[in-house]
């Protein structure tokens, strides 16, 4: 089962996302200058190996719910999570 822990800013959105079997984190991160032109997603997960990788990306975020599903797209695509129900809470 996995956790979600995140801490919303006025201008940015830090998050992990733990398995709390053994409370190891799976995968972080930080998207940072939201509401600006552009803004600036740091994302880092545990492999299948069990290496970290990480990526950066940069777009424009008006807000925070647009920040959210960024977030949510790139955890999808890195494979930490299935879906938002792969989550146990947050």
């Amino acid at each position: 089962m996995k956790v979600l822990v995140m801490n919303s800013g006025s201008s940015s959105i830090k998050y992990q996302i733990f398995d709390i079997n053994d409370s190891a984190v799976i995968t972080s991160g930080t998207l940072e200058r939201i509401g600006e032109a552009e803004s600036r997603l740091t994302h880092r997960w545990l492999n299948a190996g069990g290496k970290y990788e990480e990526i950066m990306g940069s777009r424009e975020i008006p807000g925070h719910r647009e920040g959210f599903d960024w977030i949510a797209a790139v955890n999808v695509e890195a494979g930490s999570i299935k879906d938002e129900g792969d989550l146990y809470g947050i």
